[in-house]
């Protein structure tokens, strides 16, 4: 049967070779991370989620059937004005007489441009107007931190980009911000259908920014420090199979210190993200949540009270079983 992977949230790929890794002094501490954030990823203009009818005198208008606007589409410039939010829409009528107004539009779909019409409908008395679109400016989701740089406030966290399947293909999504969690559930994985941590955002507590979102992780700066020890780090190389922890949140804002077996390491002279095979053996996480799960993705892995990597994937088909990123990819991406 067919190995199958899964990110573990809904996640500009760079390289480097043997000379960078060089680079990364296993002697240099870092503070392990394993907290739980939100992560909210911005657009560079509005994304199609779906479509609606709107009945008008003329009959029934849909965005998708008549105009070719579909969901997974990015729009970013209408009447030659880019966009970020549908509020920007009503600025751009000079005439505010007409019932319909046809306005042209900019849109990426599979990584190239279009030009399309964008209709716009007054439905009621009191002149609101309607596109049928549904619509989005962001994408939210959740991870875990993996490790802090004390000497920049620097932050990586996730291990793989932050995609959302529907736009995942048509726009890169480069910065945001992230916020404070407290995980208040967890929904357990079972083989074929991993799990999840079911969490709650508090936006009203900012964390940190975002300035690179790539094959590798997040990345940006944080407002504060945890406070903790600091840790060193282990270079690939001398990282060995056998025991070692994760460290991650699973209830409140708790970072726990779970049990794994690392079965299998694959040398890398550039950059990936699965070089780190381990399997879940802690009782305790096993019961919590059959496995690995959605929002484990970025969770610290240490042995021997080093920093060796960050949980990246889980292994759909035998969820106790995952990948990880070596440490050290992870530094060279901080800023």
């Amino acid at each position: 049967m067919k190995k199958r992977l899964l990110f573990f949230i809904l996640g500009i790929t760079s390289f480097s070779n043997l000379n960078q890794l060089n680079t990364v002094n296993a002697s240099s501490y870092f503070l392990p991370g394993g907290e739980n954030v939100a992560i909210e990823v911005k657009a560079a203009g509005l994304l199609v989620t779906g479509t609606y009818d709107l009945i008008t005198p003329n009959g029934t208008y849909n965005p998708s059937k008549d105009n070719d606007i579909l969901r997974g589409d990015l729009i970013y410039e209408v009447n030659d004005t880019k966009i970020s939010s549908i509020n920007d829409l009503p600025s751009l009528i000079t005439d505010k007489t007409k019932d319909e107004y046809n306005l042209p539009m900019k849109l990426y779909r599979n990584h190239e441009s279009y030009d399309k019409i964008l209709k716009l409908i007054k439905i009621d008395k009191d002149g609101n107007l309607k596109t049928g679109l549904l619509v989005k400016d962001r994408i939210l989701g959740i991870g875990t931190v993996s490790i802090y740089n004390t000497k920049t406030n620097s932050y990586a966290a996730l291990g793989h980009q932050f995609v959302d399947n529907d736009f995942s293909d048509i726009v890169e999504l480069t910065t945001g911000n992230i916020y404070d969690s407290e995980v208040v559930g967890i929904r357990k994985s079972s083989n074929g259908t991993p799990g999840e941590k079911v969490a709650q955002i508090n936006e009203k507590k900012h964390l940190g920014t975002i300035i690179k979102n790539n094959s590798f992780g997040i990345y940006g700066q944080v407002n504060k420090l945890p406070n903790k020890k600091p840790m060193a780090i282990k270079k690939q190389e001398d990282v060995k199979i056998g025991p070692a922890e994760i460290y991650t949140v699973m209830k409140n804002k708790t970072i726990g210190k779970y049990k794994i077996k690392i079965i299998s390491l694959k040398k890398q002279e550039s950059i990936q993200s699965k070089g780190i095979t381990f399997e879940i053996v802690d009782k305790d996480l096993l019961n919590m949540s059959n496995g690995i799960i959605q929002g484990m993705s970025g969770s610290t892995i240490v042995q021997d009270n080093k920093i060796v990597g960050a949980v990246t994937h889980v292994l759909v088909d035998d969820v106790k079983k995952g990948y990880g990123i070596y440490i050290e990819w992870m530094i060279q991406e901080m800023s």
